[in-house]
């Protein structure tokens, strides 16, 4: 859904107050019009008043005050013929029509007459109409012809009040409500939006805003969570790095401490000579150098692990058969796989398939795939050995249907220090291979990642995005 913004709506709301002021004001005005109007004329001496003068016996009426202002009397009948007339009648006019009776009404200044109307019935149920005319130059509105004029004054002035209270009271209101929606309109957002980072400066990242606003704050609002949304994900990260930062020393230290403490051990009994046979000394030498071979590879294994987590690691690139590499690699671990009865299937292309990659750490990869394969699987394990092109990839596989990697243990297998086997014996590596590995994938612009199927328990898979070749 689209939001209004500010401006639009602030517009389309000011039309409206707009609108309905004007209406309260034009209501107001007729009201004050029309009941001056009827103040006045009922204000007016009843002498006047055609409707005040009629009687049943229309040819006695008293009009003296009517005459003595120059006006006269007319009686019409049904016909709207003149019957009847009480004075002199200063025009020629003896038959109405139904149009002409109704302009008598209006008695706007541009008629020659003052004209007062009543219809009236005679006890003989005989129906009249009484016409009073009076030029109109020779009515002086004065005081003396107001009988009731301070009843007059008093009356207008109660209708002007009330008018004024009919007019300003709504207004009042109406601007009280409009300056109060519209101030809410702005601070309830501002608020709202105010609250969150205040949070968010106290170190909550979960805080979010939540507000249907107008376009404006529902842009402030979309920036702010997803500016939340990317610290609240950074801080997570960090706290997971910091998390195997802490797990990677503990490791460390293990992986160390178990090496150094029987160097020690071998060490000190050979210092003070509690070896006398000379086949045990050399075993214990023997030993004491596989233990110092494990502490170097495990201290090289963790500078190559540092050294790769730098972005900018130099690659050595060349053109090279991904096949021919395979099948290269696969042949220094035929002896060890002969040896524990391994079923080794390859499916890889007779057809060359050229990629560019840095030969010695790529190796470094597809030989680690393949020892692990080998070291933590029983005897008799299949092993599978693959390259396949895709249209915009090479997929590389390495899968066996051996013991399989624990669920719990796959979530975190590219993680420095753990192992398959989820042993912590000496003999298990240096639990930096798989991390190694896959930083050495990424570097490539390739994804390195576990899956399974029904027929194998553990599948490796590389992913090498396909490159443009220029045609030779």
């Amino acid at each position: 859904m689209k939001h209004k913004k500010i401006h639009s709506t602030l517009l389309w709301n000011y039309s409206i107050f707009i609108f309905i002021i004007s209406s309260i004001l034009t209501i107001a005005l007729g009201y004050l019009v029309y009941q001056i109007n009827s103040s006045v004329e009922q204000g007016l001496s009843p002498i006047y008043r055609a409707k005040d003068i009629v009687s049943d016996d229309y040819e006695n009426i008293r009009a003296n005050a009517i005459l003595e202002n120059g006006g006269w009397v007319e009686i019409l009948n049904s016909n709207h013929q003149v019957i009847h007339v009480i004075g002199v009648k200063m025009d020629s006019i003896y038959h109405y029509t139904e149009e002409q009776l109704y302009q008598f009404l209006d008695n706007t200044e541009e008629q020659l007459y003052y004209y007062s109307i009543a219809p009236f019935t005679t006890k003989s149920n005989k129906k009249y109409i009484c016409l009073v005319k009076i030029p109109r130059d020779s009515i002086n509105i004065d005081i003396q012809y107001f009988k009731n004029f301070d009843h007059t004054v008093s009356q207008v002035s109660k209708i002007i009040l009330k008018s004024c209270l009919l007019l300003f009271v709504p207004i009042i209101i109406i601007i009280f409500l409009y300056s109060r929606w519209t101030a809410r309109k702005i601070s309830v957002p501002l608020h709202t939006i105010t609250i969150a980072i205040k949070k968010m400066i106290d170190g909550d990242y979960q805080a979010r805003i939540h507000l249907k606003a107008e376009s404006e704050f529902g842009k402030i609002r979309d920036a702010f969570n997803f500016l939340a949304d990317k610290l609240e994900a950074t801080r997570a990260e960090k706290e997971k790095l910091e998390e195997s930062k802490q797990r990677m020393l503990m490791d460390i230290s293990h992986d160390l401490k178990t090496p150094i403490t029987s160097i020690q051990g071998y060490a000190s009994a050979l210092q003070d000579d509690m070896v006398v046979d000379e086949e045990k000394k050399r075993r214990y030498l023997q030993l004491i150098y596989n233990k110092s071979q494990s502490v170097n590879a495990l201290i090289n294994s963790l500078f190559d692990f540092l050294t790769l987590d730098d972005g900018q690691y130099p690659l050595s690139i060349r053109t090279y058969d991904l096949c021919e590499f395979i099948r290269e690699i696969t042949v220094d671990f035929l002896d060890d796989m002969e040896e524990k009865q391994f079923k080794l299937h390859i499916q890889v292309p007779e057809c060359e398939i050229l990629y560019d990659f840095d030969y010695r750490h790529m190796s470094r990869v597809i030989s680690n795939l393949i020892s692990n394969a080998i070291k933590y699987n029983p005897i008799g394990t299949n092993v599978r050995i693959a390259v396949q092109e895709q249209s915009d990839s090479i997929i590389i596989e390495i899968a066996d249907n051996g013991t399989g990697i624990p669920a719990h243990v796959q979530r975190h297998i590219f993680d420095p220090f753990v192992r398959g086997d989820h042993s912590r014996q000496t003999d298990g590596g240096t639990g930096l291979g798989l991390s190694i590995a896959h930083k050495i994938v990424k570097l490539h612009g390739g994804l390195l990642e576990l899956d399974e199927n029904p027929l194998e328990k553990t599948v490796f898979r590389i992913t090498l995005i396909k490159q443009k070749r220029s045609p030779e």
